[in-house]
């Protein structure tokens, strides 16, 4: 029995590239995904939820540039941390809810948006040791920082080994 939360790791590039399709805009003709993602980075922990927050930065990226666009995906790799953005040449945030666009109240743009996306994609982060916040960039940049090392079960796990 695996323990999701904190010992699966997975290849980023396939991932991401599972969120983009999940999010629809692999199909969505005017958008393009740029994917600036080494073939050799590994999400370090827990692939299933982290799909589930790249799915809504980029469903939020497709979704604020309904005439087409370009989201950029890149991610840098350190020994301790690493760095995933989500960047798109839409619109941008407007400066008045920029410091609100994790609580609950707020939905940018949105029709029928909670805006609940966006602070549960932090919590997710949030409870694996990272974090995620908004960058200002031509349109809008979101940064995920997650640490390269799994603390917890898989640790204990590996001083078992005899």
């Amino acid at each position: 029995h695996r323990d999701t939360a904190t010992d699966e790791i997975g290849d980023l590039r396939a991932i991401l590239m599972d969120s983009c399709e999940a999010a629809g805009v692999v199909e969505h003709r005017g958008i393009d995904i740029l994917l600036d993602v080494p073939p050799t980075v590994e999400l370090p922990q827990s692939p299933s939820r982290m799909k589930s927050v790249f799915v809504n930065l980029i469903a939020n990226a497709a979704e604020a540039m309904p005439g087409g666009g370009i989201i950029r995906i890149t991610a840098m790799d350190t020994v301790d941390r690493l760095r995933i953005e989500v960047e798109d040449n839409g619109p941008g945030i407007p400066p008045e809810i920029r410091d609100l666009l994790f609580e609950l109240r707020v939905a940018s743009n949105k029709k029928n948006g909670l805006g609940l996306g966006l602070m549960l994609s932090r919590q997710t982060v949030r409870e694996l040791g990272g974090d995620l916040w908004f960058e200002p960039a031509l349109g809008a940049r979101f940064v995920i920082s997650l640490p390269r090392s799994v603390s917890g079960p898989a640790d204990r796990r590996s001083e078992s080994k005899d």
